[in-house]
């Protein structure tokens, strides 16, 4: 190669990835490891957005920044939340693609290798997944000898919308299609460590919505899913996803199931979203059911009272919801 020109642009890297940061001075300098030992020879940078944080983030960031020139530090003007961190460095970013992962999380060494040879594999195809390692499923720090156990594609819903895909490399690159009946009959196939997407469609749904409490990477998905119909997946893990007590995305039960209840109301509400109702009402009625087994559990039957009338003004004629409001009455 050769050297760059006095005063002209440095090429734009195949990939950005994206790297918000708030308070993850313990685990950061690991992820960033993760980030820079990627194997395949792409062309990346690495833009770490720092939220402010309060701990020495920005410092141990510095230290590797200052060791690789693939590292750029940016930093907004106070804490904005994982969203607009993630949009701050979407305007930054001048790859082809854009991949994300949070600073507590890691790739393996071979993951954006596998998904650009899978986007090579599907011409058209604008969005890459895979298969990761969840912590989460565990409750707690768990060695690495048992991440096998912890594969998402485990779980049912995944086997299930993993076997309706289409093979286009027998056991490394399926294609998944009619996407956003199946991220919401289920869930969405990845989350945000594992997802790459091309720069331009990000841009064109218009990034992550920072408005959001909850949900505002499923909603850019879905979004995604709205507008390009289909996408590659990687069968295999490719990123570990940590558990961290403490952090937004590790509150477990039931504060998903309130989570998931706020962000379901609000796609219920969006008109673009409106041929879809049925599915998200399946999945505002599992919201709350989760909430009713939880308030029945506390014996605090004034609160599983009303999340059974918000069952029922969502689903007045489901059989399930009026045995669970019986339950309620009844004190079970």
């Amino acid at each position: 190669m050769s050297p760059q020109a006095a005063g002209s642009s440095p090429a734009a890297p195949a990939v950005s990835v994206i790297v918000p940061t708030y308070n993850v001075g313990p685990y950061v300098a690991e992820t960033l490891a993760s980030i820079l030992a990627q194997t395949g020879g792409a062309s990346f940078e690495v833009l770490v957005v720092d939220d402010r944080s309060t701990d020495d983030t920005w410092q141990v960031v510095s230290r590797v920044a200052a060791r690789d020139a693939r590292v750029q530090m940016l930093r907004n003007n106070g804490p904005q939340g994982a969203a607009a961190a993630r949009n701050t460095g979407l305007q930054a970013a001048r790859g082809e693609w854009v991949a994300f992962l949070d600073g507590d999380d890691l790739w393996m060494p071979d993951n954006l290798q596998r998904k650009l040879e899978a986007a090579a594999a599907c011409p058209g195809v604008a969005m890459v997944s895979s298969d990761f390692v969840n912590e989460n499923r565990a409750n707690r720090t768990m060695p690495r000898e048992a991440w096998a156990g912890l594969r998402q594609s485990l779980l049912p819903a995944w086997q299930q919308q993993l076997a309706s895909a289409r093979v286009v490399v027998p056991g490394r690159v399926l294609v998944l299609d009619d996407l956003v009946p199946r991220f919401l009959r289920d869930e969405v196939l990845g989350n945000t460590g594992t997802i790459m997407v091309r720069r331009s469609e990000v841009a064109a749904v218009g990034g992550f919505d920072a408005s959001l409490e909850v949900g505002e990477d499923v909603l850019l998905w879905l979004l995604l899913a709205a507008r390009l119909g289909h996408m590659a997946f990687v069968p295999e893990p490719l990123m570990y996803y940590r558990f961290r007590p403490g952090s937004l995305t590790n509150q477990g039960y039931p504060a998903h199931a309130f989570g998931a209840e706020r962000f379901h109301r609000y796609l219920r509400s969006r008109p673009d979203f409106a041929k879809h109702r049925p599915l998200i009402d399946r999945r505002l009625q599992r919201a709350l059911h989760e909430q009713i087994f939880f308030w029945r559990r506390q014996r605090r039957f004034g609160e599983a009272l009303a999340a059974c009338r918000r069952l029922l003004a969502v689903g007045a004629l489901d059989a399930a919801a009026w045995r669970a409001t019986l339950t309620v009455l009844l004190r079970r």
